[in-house]
């Protein structure tokens, strides 16, 4: 008997863990032309330009209430603005101490693109070129929360450059679950 609950206990861990968050495939990145993936721009001194934070692959049916990001900018700039585009509460500076996009009671969905346009921030060049890197926020780390309340983490898949090639995204480790869900 013991055998066959130690069984049964295994087996239900196990689905449970398959079932919870920690999406390892949601993915975040910086556009300037979204949907279409452009992580590049080569403006002229004092022109404006918009930086959009985008998060896809979230699988059938999910969604976001929120994540937040902090921004490691080298290029020579000022940030004239950023805009939250999930409906709801912004806290923080993006390039400060992190910028908190919220969508409130409501999920936001992926559009038909498979992307959520999260919010975007508003630069004037001022004529050094660098980049845009995404880093974890100080406080919620990777944490993207989806649409049933559930922790997801996210990856960087797209930095941004400024009249020179974007900054290289980090690699990212594997973990076990993420390496099991590539089977399932």
């Amino acid at each position: 008997m013991r055998c066959v609950l130690a069984v049964a206990l295994v087996a239900a861990v196990a689905c449970g863990t398959a079932w919870a968050g920690d999406n390892p495939d949601i993915r975040i990145y910086l556009d300037v032309d979204p949907p279409n993936y452009v992580h590049r721009i080569d403006p002229d001194v004092n022109d404006m330009f918009d930086v959009y934070i985008c998060l896809d692959t979230f699988g059938e049916g999910a969604g976001t209430r929120g994540v937040g990001v902090l921004f490691d900018r080298t290029f020579g700039g000022i940030k004239t603005g950023q805009t939250n585009l999930l409906g709801g509460l912004d806290m923080g500076d993006v390039e400060v101490d992190g910028w908190s996009c919220v969508a409130g009671a409501d999920c936001v969905y992926p559009d038909e693109n498979g992307i959520v346009t999260v919010g975007y921030v508003s630069y004037l060049y001022t004529g050094a070129p660098g980049g845009i890197a995404i880093l974890e926020h100080p406080v919620s780390g990777t944490e993207v929360l989806d649409c049933n309340d559930i922790e997801d983490h996210f990856i960087v898949i797209g930095n941004l450059g400024v009249n020179a090639d974007p900054p290289e995204a980090p690699v990212e480790a594997r973990s076990w679950g993420s390496i099991k869900a590539l089977y399932r």
